[in-house]
């Protein structure tokens, strides 16, 4: 008689099956594009910060002046 096949555990294809899961799913694809969109926006809030702070400086403190 000839010795049974052996079999492998289920959980040693387990693995294999989650990665291809891993590669299948795009939700880490859209928290970076998220992340860059996110990204872009404080930069534009920090350039207009920069060009028009000394201007809004001065229009708050004609406001402040207003209520003096």
């Amino acid at each position: 008689m000839s010795a049974p096949a052996k079999t492998l555990p289920e959980y040693a294809f387990s693995a294999p099956r989650r990665l291809e899961k891993v590669w299948q799913r795009d939700d880490g694809a859209t928290a970076i594009e998220y992340t860059l969109i996110a990204a872009g926006v404080a930069l534009a809030i920090a350039t207009a910060v920069f060009l028009l702070g000394s201007s809004l400086v001065v229009a708050y403190d004609k406001v402040l002046n207003l209520f003096l």
